[in-house]
């Protein structure tokens, strides 16, 4: 029975980011994207000039200039009483690297850190909480090339039948820019990991595979593709576009779509407001084969230092 009600727990707590594994374990290991990721088809691994990303794919650290912190918080699912929270800090460090005949922000060596908290109500008054810590490392090879590594550690506990888990995982990343226009992520996710759960058959998290491309085009537009695929068998792929709207003002579009045993798929969309030293973004996820619809908000600080 309690095997039952571990696995339980496992499919409602990682349905609440809806981007769940078949197995129990990875619930709390897979890193949700960020806010401007969500807003594109969930699915990208490119960013640069931001921290937000970095749990995504920590070759971006190289590439976030001075230091930002940033908070996000996802909630009001339409169908589930449930919400996340988390906190990202992040920095370069070095010297700035050139590339002839363009000027991009990044340094050397990157670091970043971030903390999730993610709470579910379950059925009979009980609750389902679950903490992960996520450290990252970023180093760029180039201003065009860099690698990053992200270490995570796991914390979750419920009141339902006192189950509880803890676990860690490692996930490897790389940022490759082709051209002006163009630039690629591919992160391994889980490479090495193992949860533990309590009166229960310890397990590995599930191997991920992702990648994205992200093409800018004329007049301040960007294309954002991206796909995703699981040992369970499962694959995603999430498509986006991003455009200026007005001064400071970027709307965003996307759909992202999943294929197991069955298929569906749910439509993204969203907006970000720079003025600086402030970014406020804001997405949404409609699932209406599942959890109906989610919003998701965030603002970011980049500091003088």
């Amino acid at each position: 029975m309690k095997h039952l009600c571990v696995i339980l727990i496992g499919l409602i707590v990682g349905a609440t980011s809806l981007r769940a594994h078949d197995g129990k374990g990875g619930i709390g290991l897979e890193p949700d994207p960020s806010v401007h990721a969500l807003a594109l088809g969930s699915i990208s691994l490119a960013e640069t000039g931001t921290i937000e990303g970095f749990q995504s794919n920590p070759s971006c650290l190289p590439h976030v200039g001075s230091l930002q912190i940033s908070f996000k918080h996802g909630g009001l699912v339409e169908n589930l009483n449930a919400s996340t929270m988390g906190f990202v800090a992040g920095k370069s460090f070095g010297r700035l690297l050139e590339c002839p005949g363009k000027e991009l922000d990044t340094k050397r060596l990157g670091l970043g850190i971030a903390l999730k908290h993610r709470a579910v109500e379950l059925a009979e008054g009980s609750d389902w909480s679950c903490e992960t810590i996520f450290l990252g490392f970023g180093y760029a090879f180039a201003p065009y090339v860099s690698f990053g590594m992200t270490t995570k550690l796991l914390f979750s506990t419920s009141d339902l039948n006192d189950v509880s888990a803890s676990g860690y995982g490692l996930d490897i990343g790389t940022r490759i820019e082709l051209n002006a226009r163009t630039s690629v992520g591919l992160v391994l996710r889980n490479i090495a990991g193992r949860i533990a759960w309590k009166d229960a058959e310890d397990e590995r998290p599930p191997f991920i595979l992702a990648s994205s491309a992200t093409l800018n085009a004329p007049y301040g537009t960007r294309f954002n593709l991206g796909a995703e695929w699981l040992a369970s068998g499962e694959s995603r792929l999430g498509l986006g576009v991003e455009s200026p709207a007005y001064r400071g003002l970027e709307v965003e579009l996307g759909f992202l779509e999943r294929k197991s045993t069955s298929s569906r798929t749910i439509f993204t969309g969203g907006f970000g407001f720079t003025h600086k030293p402030y970014t406020i973004r804001y997405a949404f996820q409609s699932d209406s084969d599942a959890f109906g619809l989610s919003h998701h908000f965030s603002i970011t600080f980049i500091t003088p230092y």
